[in-house]
């Protein structure tokens, strides 16, 4: 595992990127870049590993050279010291700083690996970063998957609350979060999660460090309360040409499957797929489910390298 740090040019921040790869994966495929979403960060979220392995693990295992990002704000990437010495609280990460981001982290990545291009994928908020990002430009992108993809709302979303409306950031409560998950699970696949340990180790992974809980950004949060739930989308799916792949759980109640194939029936790409999986949650890559998930994206991948899905 590699740990790369970026300093973005306009406050001195630094953006977190973690890789992993397998001897001569530099000579294969292009970089595969993952897109974490509101809550968890992507060192978290895509490199916990469950019985021994992360998705991070099983893509590295099947030849790629995975890359993960925390936006500004989340897990090790930080804010600039204007913001943090700010008088006033101000609202960060939202999506067109994490744009921001995500275009340093496609830069860098392609410069290490003297690549043009690379895959993106997001997982929620993160597809819709991935998303806008590739509706404006896929100069560096190869192909996109939305992992339980934002979009276009009249129902309410868990995170939206006058709380977290009114804060610049907020405490991961990894008791609550876990609840927002388990508690949506069926019983048989609590039973599952439990008794395989992975409750605990999720648990493990939110709890504090060096003495201080998880804090978050609100940014993406008041995004969602502003485009997606006002019904004002935040790209033209219409505008996306390259290959694309969307996966949702059946049972996921933040980005609910219907609300999905809406999305997935604007794409413009002439090569889309799109797969429920069913009884996954919008936490399924924490899941049972989670290995046909992985097998997915890499079908997916596999058939980009093919030349089949473009």
């Amino acid at each position: 595992m590699e740990e790369h740090f970026i300093t973005r040019g306009e406050d001195g921040g630094k953006l977190y990127l973690r890789r992993k790869m397998p001897a001569g994966a530099a000579d294969l495929c292009p970089p595969v870049l993952l897109v974490h979403g509101s809550t968890l960060p992507g060192s978290v979220a895509f490199d916990l590993p469950l019985d021994g392995y992360s998705w991070m693990d099983h893509l590295a295992r099947a030849g790629r050279d995975v890359w993960s990002l925390d936006i500004r704000g989340y897990g090790s990437s930080t804010v600039g010291e204007a913001i943090l010495n700010s008088d006033s609280p101000i609202i960060v990460a939202d999506t067109e700083q994490a744009i921001e981001d995500l275009s340093d982290a496609i830069d860098y990545i392609c410069r290490e690996r003297c690549s043009q291009k690379v895959d993106l994928i997001g997982w929620s908020w993160g597809a819709t970063v991935c998303g806008v990002f590739a509706s404006r430009s896929d100069r560096h992108v190869r192909s996109l998957a939305l992992y339980a993809p934002q979009w276009l709302r009249n129902t309410p979303s868990p995170l939206v609350t006058e709380k977290t409306l009114s804060q610049a950031s907020r405490i991961v409560d990894p008791e609550r979060f876990l609840d927002r998950w388990y508690l949506g699970l069926a019983p048989a696949i609590q039973s599952i999660v439990t008794r395989a340990g992975w409750k605990q180790m999720l648990l493990n992974a939110l709890a504090t460090r060096e003495g201080q809980p998880m804090s978050v950004p609100n940014g993406s949060i008041h995004d969602i309360a502003r485009f997606w739930m006002a019904g004002r989308p935040l790209y033209q799916p219409e505008s996306i040409a390259v290959s694309t792949m969307v996966v949702v759980g059946t049972d996921d109640k933040d980005t609910p499957p219907d609300i999905v194939q809406a999305l997935y029936g604007r794409l413009g790409s002439s090569s889309k797929r799109i797969e429920l999986l069913e009884g996954g949650t919008h936490f399924l890559l924490f899941e049972p489910v989670r290995e046909a998930f992985f097998e997915l994206i890499e079908e997916f991948l596999s058939t980009v390298d093919a030349g089949n899905g473009e």
